[in-house]
């Protein structure tokens, strides 16, 4: 049975607030005990009610969230133990104070261990129970802070999962977005790492190299150029200064083809300044190195025999004459004539002049 809480003296003993009108679950079938820890949990303005079995204790904390229950050993229906056991699985977060009898050991540490704060021998002194029930409230007022801040961080990773996946999916489509705007184009568009590996290809870039496999990627970029190694170091030499720009090569494709292009190259760094890569856009210009050939021989060429004409005798004149002089040889010149031409071409008209030339 539990003694008033006035001795010693005239000291009260009072549970210190931990919040607004606790509530408090006393699970005893002895009547005394119930009768003096109500009325002491009402004077200290807690909301109390009382149960007097196992069964009872189940329904009343199923129903109702409780912040103390004081649950006797022998509880008729089953035991404290069992309860306690119950109260952990159901993750209520019920403080639990257990009362016996008499003492058990092994009784008392299996309490403990399924989450009861302490464990009381009756008859105790309410002092006994005041300090119990204060340090069971602010364990639970601890731990419903720790989850509540459990919660919170829970939240908070969440949000930040869901932001990331956002970001991820962005990126995603901004690379898909960027791979086909990349794709989109006839150029060829590729990417080499600081060894200078070839790291992507665009499919302009497997068009032209004849690559629709994509055996490029991993590959020197030197392997395609037909200067090889030593246009490399150019390049790197010329990227140390800036971009480059309207840089005539020749590209070798997989097959062996010869490919003339205009490239420019420039360095991809990243938000430090680092160098991560280069990025290189070549525009084929067979044609037009067809039509600079085929501009090349109307110059030098008559139009109508085919024949090169003074301004090629003229440049080939030039030529010859500085590598005699280089080589320290005579130069000889034949010059051959139709006769008569000219009097035919004055006598019958320039068409049948050139029907002879032809």
């Amino acid at each position: 049975m539990a003694q008033h809480p006035r001795h010693k003296g005239g000291k009260s003993t009072r549970v210190q607030d931990v919040g607004s009108a606790p509530r408090v679950l006393i699970a005893d079938a002895d009547p005394n005990t119930q009768s003096v820890t109500k009325i002491y949990f009402e004077d200290e303005g807690m909301d109390v009610s009382l149960v007097s079995s196992f069964r009872e204790a189940q329904e009343e904390l199923s129903g109702k969230e409780y912040d103390l229950a004081l649950i006797d050993l022998a509880l008729p229906g089953g035991t404290a133990l069992e309860l306690l056991e119950w109260i952990r699985d159901q993750g209520l977060t019920t403080a639990a104070v257990v009362l016996a009898a008499s003492m058990d050991v092994q009784e008392a540490l299996a309490a403990l261990y399924l989450g009861a704060y302490d464990f009381l021998l009756k008859p105790f002194h309410l002092s006994q129970l005041a300090f119990a029930a204060q340090k069971a409230l602010e364990r639970r007022r601890l731990l419903l802070e720790n989850l509540s801040y459990q919660r919170d961080l829970e939240r908070r990773v969440e949000e930040a999962t869901a932001d990331l996946r956002k970001a991820n999916e962005a990126l995603y489509d901004t690379k898909e977005y960027l791979e086909r705007l990349l794709d989109s184009s006839t150029d060829a568009i590729f990417t080499v790492d600081r060894e200078f590996n070839i790291s992507y290809t665009n499919r302009g870039a497997k068009a032209m190299l004849g690559d629709p496999d994509n055996q490029l990627e991993g590959m020197p970029v030197s392997a395609i150029l037909a200067r090889g190694e030593s246009e490399v170091l150019e390049l790197q030499e010329d990227l140390q200064i800036g971009p480059v720009y309207s840089h005539e090569s020749v590209l070798r494709a997989l097959d062996g083809r010869l490919i003339p292009v205009i490239a420019s190259c420039s360095y991809v760094r990243d938000q430090s300044g680092n160098i991560r890569s280069v990025v290189v856009l070549c525009k084929d210009i067979t044609r037009q190195k067809q039509l600079e050939e085929e501009l090349k021989e109307l110059s030098i060429q008559d139009g109508l025999t085919g024949l090169y004409n003074h301004r090629y005798f003229h440049e080939k004149l030039r030529e010859e004459l500085e590598r005699a002089r280089r080589q320290r040889r005579p130069l000889s010149m034949l010059i051959f004539d139709v006769d008569h031409f000219k009097q035919y071409n004055d006598t019958h008209g320039h068409l049948e002049g050139d029907k002879v030339l032809r």
